[in-house]
């Protein structure tokens, strides 16, 4: 037995709510769709970036490396100078 305050419930309301509820379903999913997507091209520029950044790392080693290795050579020819003018 149905109570005064028991909703009663009847097609058109039903389809009613079923609909609004598709549509809240479906509007979700496509703001879903849009963050995904989003968030797929921030980490696809952040990657870029990294990439970026690995590679002015690598090619800034190799000048340091360059740089000591040239400061080395300057020394020994220094000592060597150095070493000539002392037998002189």
């Amino acid at each position: 037995m149905l109570t005064e305050s028991a909703m009663e419930y009847s097609l058109p309301g039903v389809l009613h709510f079923l609909q609004a509820e598709w549509r809240r379903f479906e509007r979700e999913r496509n703001e879903w769709a849009i963050e995904k997507a989003e968030l797929k091209a921030r980490i696809a520029l952040l990657e870029g970036e990294r990439r970026g950044v690995e590679n002015l790392k690598f090619d800034l080693m190799k000048r340091v490396k360059m740089l000591e290795y040239a400061l080395r050579q300057e020394r020994e020819v220094g000592v060597e100078v150095h070493a000539k003018r002392g037998l002189a």
